[in-house]
């Protein structure tokens, strides 16, 4: 038996021990931890309930698996508390018994079924039940939770009880512990084994937050040696496992039935072309295949099945990355067209006799093109089908009818999947196919003697696949194993196979001697569990009379083995409490098909309405509302957020919104008792000069700031006076950019409480027609998504989603709200005409160009890869990862080139490539050897690619009619060769001199992004960052797919003089795949008939020309039942485009020119009140009990760079400000001194070990050394070790080492490998952390040290050094935000010290309280070494010894 462990929370101090037994027929395997279970008080009184133990005992027997939870609480609160009991179990499992134990007394659970469990429950609902619910958590797991009313100073003890079969996949069982107790407990017990003390559960030392959190995962496979299989015969009831080794695989023929309807569009798309090349690459040479494409039409590849030879496979993979979205769909003519192609190959004798026939549906929708009645097609599938081929059907996301699949394929001997929508889904795609790829055996018959055996399970089987098993039980009439006779019979590769054997009676108790046999039964479950199983698979299949035999007899094995099924519920009664008289629990099974248990409760006990004296609790949110309308593309988006203060005093309330970074602020205003106060939109001088005019009554600024890659942060707080409430109400716009065939809204929502009034409600108006709309969430469970409703016409998308308030509960009566995240709305529109869509709207005119069906421009591209040291370990990593994905999706008719560079330029071939499959494949093997290594030469390795390009031109090596492309990715500054960013940009300009695109890639946060783009935008391309993650290769993938394929080039768009002025850009170098131009401007007439357009470009073959007349449209006629409240949005639309096209431009050109597109824009953004980054909106604040009104500035604040080596936080508020102090290794700089005390910190600065010739110094702290004179300590701490003096005594200590020290003046605690921390008494508390810096690759590691102060109110007012003359504040004020090179890179001007100083936004982690992962802190930085932040010059800090006093 092999076994495995894979543990995903994070590293443990811990011992494993496995104990595995393996004898004769069964695996008798205890393992003490299975499935995440939670106890918790849900209120302010949390920190009142005691968690005592958390215990899980799982005993699998011949695998069945029987899973005891148990958890014991204590109430140490003077009340009677609600205490909540919390557990995910496998969605395969079924719970068998709930019990609680309340000092001393046991309440028992009695299944029953479910009409008889819903009348006892609403007997007692109007005295405030509270329901015991199982509902989906995850892909897995389902969720138990349950409460219970605890008087005072009691403890109780919960104990749930639940079984599973373990299925067989890939040759393995597996079972799945999902552990999150959330807080520390005394006793946390799991054997296999598992038994972590309560230091070594906590997170970081001293803090309450427990490591364990996340999925605890046991492989095993048993051995095989008998053909027959393992039989079992225990206590009167048979188990038969089968699953016989060695077998020869079947030959298969599969269809594979491909949904590319629009809603397919985007990732999905993508992931389903990644996994069908990955398929088809696994198919095997004598198996036989096919490809049918289906939208509203069925396309096939070839018109009959071809065999899976190399060349086959690989021409089908080349007509797979083509597949792209379209039309409606058609399931049933493309199932029955795959069915029809089975069946003339089958006649024409055109593949093996002896071989499995298979279907493969993959889509993602509702039918509804052709036939679109889903029992008819489950109807025409089944007779066409007839019994004789296998149909397979993979669900892909959240509009899928999963039921109408399920049902489907298993009336035509195959099974469904539910694939989930994210980025591991093309994984999730191929895996399912590999459980199904390598059948064994076909129409597999298990026999067994009919005088010996009733009541048998399933025992006849369409397919054995390689990796997994049948399990066949019944129930014995003797126990007489000479008699009992088993025969297997199969269709196989190359024979039919037949087994015959007796069966072996097993004697648990001589087996497992040492152990108490507790699960003696275990054979008679595992056949109840297994037919209860089977009957409910099969309740929907079938006349109606079956269906309800079928169900009748689960509900009576489920209440005669007491299992919570679909049909039965658990019902406990609950104690009286000192509140009331007993109350009725209830728990439910969840099914695919049910929102949730069928018994939710709203109700929670007066207990837990009482809320904490603290401020925040306080405040109601009552309503929250997004309205966002979408005209033509352009978004309008309203927010709007109610609060009251419930206190006795005025309170500082918050409204925090997360909107997208494209978007431009129009309007905010806050109602307060019925006075609106709004905002009015001014340049950024003035507003700044109205906010420093009051600035010493103590304003609050509204900012907006970087939250995330796409989303920016408004925040403002107002002073609201007691009992009174608030409205506040923000407005912002933003063109919808058309990537990958689709366009985007993005709603990030977090209440972070349940409201009263939730809604969400988009409006889509598009006259030229809707092609598809997609709405889903990133917080939503399945059983929630049904709360989202979707109405499409035409013209209009209406979605909403208003969930009640007991709906936004993560739990039962609990006060999360389970809405964090984004609310994401995914359309398209119809497009017929070549010419595009023109709009003619109160005097202006839009212009949408994004012509159907062009075919794609050849391209010639060179990428240029940087591989200095700095793009060491999961960099460089995941460029090689991207790089690989990319070589392959080129087409063959693209001509491509690497260049790798560092300080020197290294080409794989000294001219262009075709990319043909053969040189694809070479260019990979390279770049799987790419390393990093030296320093930056961007200029010539530009110049080099550039070079390549004009040369294959000249001479005519690639297509006349051919895009040039070049790709550059890197991470870091140019330091090598030419290192001046203007010459650089000034050299590569005049070398392209406009005949060719250059895209730049910045990889993670030392790149200077705002030199790159602006290289780019002079280049006819564009930039994009980079964020380091484990998505990076996703992020580069995609940035190549969104210009892997154009369409056009030179793409100019023409309208008649003399009815247009004030044009936005007209001339485009590219028109990609997926995206779309768009054009406004002025009307001078509003004529149509003389509105004549042209549009000329430059397509693979010919010029493209498309000629048309504008549409006049009115709104009114087109959606006469709407109120158009957003008339004026085709003049919004203009000014928007405009705005953004001049700040994106606004450093390119004279000074002269960058001038007048800023004042150009500074002009639009007043007219028409958009807050960009020249202006600020100004909201004057009420006047209130505690002083009179002050201005609130709200900015557009874009996201910069950094890793400051220093951060001070300034949690009054809550802002942080860093810097770094560069030096050569060996400084030793003060960073604290107090005189009076003689506190001292001096900190010395290390060098990298390994030095990297990328021309960057990086530099760490690698020795402190720390006096106290009054109380005579001293420290000198290192990355190796840690030497104490207090009192005349040493102690060395090694950081391996973990122990604490308390004497009267020092309190110290060493954490092994992590942290050092300590207090000294009345002066200050401390923390040293010792960090490890790994580049892998490089088998290189960097040790260095981080200093946090923890507590320095003790210390005097005279205390200075680098960071202790931040220990008592600092006052600054940020007044100004200046466009820096682009808008993600602008700086702000501080004044601090008397000093003004140019700033920018960076992150910093923060170790303190996550020593693991450390927690990102925004800061404002200042560059310089600190100057003008830190009194005098970093050179004043130097001193010359570790242990310097003197200064």
């Amino acid at each position: 038996m092999s076994e495995k462990s894979l543990f995903c929370f994070p590293r443990l101090s811990a011992v494993w021990t496995v104990m595995l037994l393996w004898i004769c027929f069964c695996i008798w395997l205890p393992a003490q931890a299975h499935e995440a279970l939670v106890v918790s008080r849900k209120d302010a009184l949390t920190q009142m309930v005691e968690v005592h133990s958390v215990k899980v005992d799982c005993t699998v027997t011949s695998r069945f698996a029987h899973t005891v939870m148990t958890s014991k609480a204590l109430n140490k609160a003077n009340s009677a508390q609600e205490i909540f009991f919390e557990v995910e179990l496998p969605k395969t499992a079924f719970i068998s018994n709930f019990n609680m134990e309340i000092e001393g007394e046991m309440y028992g659970g009695e299944v029953k079924e479910k009409e008889k469990a819903k009348k006892q429950y609403e007997k007692a609902v109007s005295s405030g039940q509270t329901a015991g619910l199982v509902k989906a958590s995850g892909r897995k797991m389902e969720k138990f939770s349950v409460s219970v009313n605890i008087a005072a100073k009691s403890n109780m003890t919960f104990i749930l009880t639940y079984e599973e079969l373990l299925q067989r996949k890939l040759g393995q069982y597996e079972i799945l512990t999902r552990v999150k107790p959330k807080q520390l407990v005394q006793e946390f017990q799991a054997h296999i084994s598992f038994s972590p003390t309560l230091e070594q559960q906590r997170k970081c030392p001293g803090c309450e937050e427990t490591i364990i959190d996340g999925d605890f995962i046991i492989k095993y496979d048993v051995k095989r040696e008998e053909s027959l299989g393992e039989i079992q015969m225990v206590n009167g009831y048979f188990v038969h496992f089968f699953a016989p080794p060695n077998l020869p695989r079947v030959p298969k023929n599969v269809v594979f039935v491909i949904d590319r309807s629009g809603s397919m569009s985007g990732r999905k798309i993508e992931q389903t072309r990644e996994a069908l090349e990955a398929i088809l690459k696994d198919l095997y040479e004598e198996d036989h295949f096919a490809l049918i494409l289906f939208d509203s039409s069925i396309v096939t590849w070839k018109n009959s099945l071809t065999k899976a030879t190399e060349q086959n496979v690989s021409k089908a993979i080349a007509y797979v990355r083509k597949l792209s979205d379209r039309g409606a769909t058609n399931i049933n003519d493309a199932v029955l067209r795959a069915v029809d192609m089975l069946v003339k190959e089958r006649e024409d004798r055109s593949i093996p006799e002896r071989s499995a026939d298979m279907i493969i549906l993959l889509t993602d929708g509702m039918p509804n093109s052709g036939e679109s009645q889903l029992p008819t097609i489950q109807k025409n599938v089944h007779a066409a089908l007839g019994g004789k081929m296998s149909m397979f059907c993979l669900g892909f996301g959240n509009d899928v009818d999963y039921s109408f699949l399920d049902v489907m394929c298993r009336q035509n001997k195959g099974l469904a999947r539910r694939i989930f929508e994210g980025s591991d889904a093309t994984l999730q795609l191929q895996g399912f196919y590999e459980e199904v790829s390598s059948p064994l055996l076909l129409e597999v018959d298990l026999r067994y003697p009919e005088n010996a055996v009733v009541f048998l399970t399933k025992n006849h089987y369409s397919q054995l696949f390689n990796g997994s098993e049948i399990v066949v039980s019944g129930r014995l009439t003797n126990n007489d194993p000479d008699n009992f006779l088993v025969e297997v019979f199969a269709v196989g590769s190359e024979k039919d196979f037949l087994v015959q054997g007796k069966a072996s009676m097993v004697n648990m108790e001589e087996i497992y001697q040492e152990q108490e046999y507790m699960f003696g039964d275990f054979s008679e479950r595992l056949w109840a569990y297994l037919t209860i199983q089977q009957l409910m698979e099969n309740s929907d299949i079938g006349t109606q009379q079956e269906k309800d035999a079928a169900t009748a007899k689960a509900l009576e094995l489920s209440l005669q083995y007491s299992f919570v099924t679909p049909l039965t519920s658990m019902v406990v009664t609950k104690p009286e409490t000192e509140d009331g008289p007993g109350r009725t629990l209830i728990a439910d099974k969840l099914t695919e098909a049910q929102v949730q248990g069928a018994l939710v409760v709203s109700h929670r006990d007066a207990l837990t309405q009482k809320r904490s004296t603290k401020s925040e609790n306080m405040v109601e949110v009552h309503s929250v509302k997004v309205d966002c309308t979408v005209t033509s593309r352009f978004a309008h988006t309203v927010m709007t957020s109610k609060a009251l203060n419930k206190a006795n005093s005025s309170q500082e309330i918050f409204f925090e919104v997360e909107l997208p970074k494209t978007a431009f602020i129009s309007n905010f205003s806050m109602e307060i008792e019925g006075q609106v106060f709004v905002g009015e939109v001014k340049e950024k001088e003035k507003a700044k000069k109205q906010y420093e005019k009051a600035v010493s009554s103590g304003q609050t600024a509204g900012l907006v700031k970087a939250s995330g890659r796409k989303m920016e942060t408004f925040s403002v707080s107002v002073n609201i006076a007691a009992k009174s409430s608030v409205t506040f109400i923000l407005t912002y716009e933003e063109l919808l950019q058309r990537k990958l065939g689709q366009y985007e809204i993005l709603m990030r929502v977090k209440p972070k409480q349940p409201v009263q009034e939730f809604q969400i409600v988009a409006d889509i108006y598009e006259p030229q027609g809707i092609a598809f709309v997609e709405a889903s969430t990133t917080f939503l469970t399945n059983e929630l998504l049904s709360l989202v409703e979707k109405t499409v016409t035409d013209s209009k998308a209406h979605i909403s989603f208003s969930p009640t308030l007991e709906q936004q509960r993560k739990c039962p009566g609990c006060e999360d709200t389970i809405i964090d995240g984004d609310f994401i709305i995914k359309y398209d529109v119809k497009r017929e005409e070549s010419l595009g869509e023109i709009k003619m709207v109160n005097g202006y005119f839009v212009h949408f160009f994004a012509p159907p069906n062009l075919p794609r421009v050849p391209k010639n591209v060179v990428f240029v890869i940087d591989r200095s040291g700095s793009m060491s370990g999961r960099k460089i990593e995941q460029t090689r990862e991207a790089l690989e994905a990319i070589l392959k999706d080129l087409h063959e008719e693209d001509h491509f080139a690497l260049i790798l560079f560092d300080s020197s330029i290294v080409t794989w071939k000294d001219s262009l490539t075709k990319a043909t499959e053969q040189n694809v494949s070479k260019a990979i093997a390279y770049v799987r050897k790419l390393r990093d290594r030296g320093a930056t030469n961007v200029n010539d390795a530009v110049l080099r690619a550039v070079d390549m390009l004009v040369k294959e031109k000249v001479h005519h090596n690639v297509p006349e009619r051919s895009a040039d492309m070049i790709i550059l990715l890197t991470d870091g500054m140019p330091n090598t060769g030419e290192s001046h960013l203007p010459t650089i940009q000034r050299n590569v300009h005049f070398a392209i001199g406009g005949n060719m695109s250059l895209f730049c890639l910045g990889f993670g946060n030392n790149v200077d992004y705002s030199f790159l783009d602006v290289m780019s935008r002079q280049n006819k391309g564009l930039a994009r960052r980079i964020f380091e993650g484990s998505d990076a290769t996703l992020q580069l993938q995609g940035f190549y797919e969104e210009v892997s394929s154009p369409l056009l080039l030179e793409v100019d768009l023409r309208y008649p003089e003399n009815t247009v002025d004030l044009l936005t850009k007209n001339h485009y170098s590219q028109l990609f795949n997926g995206s779309e131009i768009v054009v406004a401007g002025r009307l001078t007439n509003n004529d149509p008939d003389n509105f004549l357009v042209e549009v000329f470009g430059k397509g693979p073959e010919k010029d493209f020309l498309a000629q048309g007349k504008a549409n006049n449209l009115n709104l009114d006629v087109i959606y006469p039942e709407q109120e158009y409240i957003f008339g004026d949005f085709s003049e919004r639309l203009w000014a928007y485009l405009t705005i953004q096209q001049l700040m994106e431009n606004s450093d390119i050109g004279t000074q002269q020119e960058k001038d007048a597109k800023t004042a150009k824009a500074l002009e639009l953004s007043l007219q028409y009140s958009f807050v960009t980054p020249l202006t600020s909106m100004v909201v004057t604040k009420p006047e209130t009990e505690d002083g009179p009104g002050s201005p609130l500035i709200a900015d557009k604040l874009t996201e910069v760079d950094g890793d400051p080596h220093f951060m001070i936080e300034l949690p009054e508020r809550d802002d942080a400000l860093c810097f770094n102090i560069n030096d050569k290794p060996g400084t030793i700089f003060n960073l604290v001194r107090d005189p009076k005390s003689g506190f001292v910190v001096n900190g010395q600065i290390i060098g990298k070990k390994k030095v990297v010739s990328d021309g960057n110094i990086n530099t760490y702290f690698g020795r402190f050394g720390i006096i106290h004179e009054k109380l005579r300590v001293k420290l000198e701490v290192s990355t190796e070790d840690i030497t104490i003096f207090h009192d005349g005594k040493q102690v060395k200590l090694l950081w391996s080492d973990t122990t604490s020290i308390k004497e009267t003046n020092l309190d110290f605690s060493l954490t092994k490998n992590c942290s050092l921390t300590v207090t000294l008494r009345h002066s200050i508390k401390f923390m040293v952390i010792r960090h490890t810096k790994v580049w892998k690759r490089r088998r290189d590691h960097q040790d260095y040290l981080g200093f946090y102060t923890l507590d320095s109110h003790h210390l005097s007012a005279s205390v200075h050094g680098l960071l202790g003359q931040f220990y008592h504040g600092v006052e600054f004020e940020v007044t100004d935000l200046h466009p820096g090179d682009v808008l993600d890179n602008s700086y702000t001007t501080m004044y601090v010290k008397g000093q003004t100083l140019n700033v920018t936004r960076h992150w910093q982690k923060d170790f303190s309280n996550q020593v693991m992962n450390g927690e990102n802190i925004s800061c404002w930085f200042v560059n310089n070494d600190g100057a003008g932040l830190i009194d005098g010059r970093a050179s004043d800090y130097i001193v010359s010894e570790l242990f310097n006093t003197a200064f």
